[in-house]
């Protein structure tokens, strides 16, 4: 996980934006949610969110994954 923010990151500061330390978390957590729950993953695979996956999604995709493992 902790890659694929650093990606994130590194794309964004390519772009010549810099995330913030809450920005990061979001998108750690939007990628946690993706790996736990086939419809974050279908989200995020669109590649146009609009806010991180949180929340309600992200709890409802680990209780999804933990079910089917």
């Amino acid at each position: 996980m902790a890659a694929l923010t650093a990606r994130a990151r590194a794309t964004a500061a390519e772009a010549g934006v810099r995330l913030s330390e809450a920005q990061q978390r979001e998108v750690e957590q939007t990628l946690r949610a993706a790996l736990a729950s086939a419809e974050a993953a279908a989200e995020v695979a669109g590649g146009r969110l609009s806010a991180a996956i949180e929340g309600a999604a992200a709890v409802s995709g680990v209780v999804w994954w933990l079910s089917h493992r």
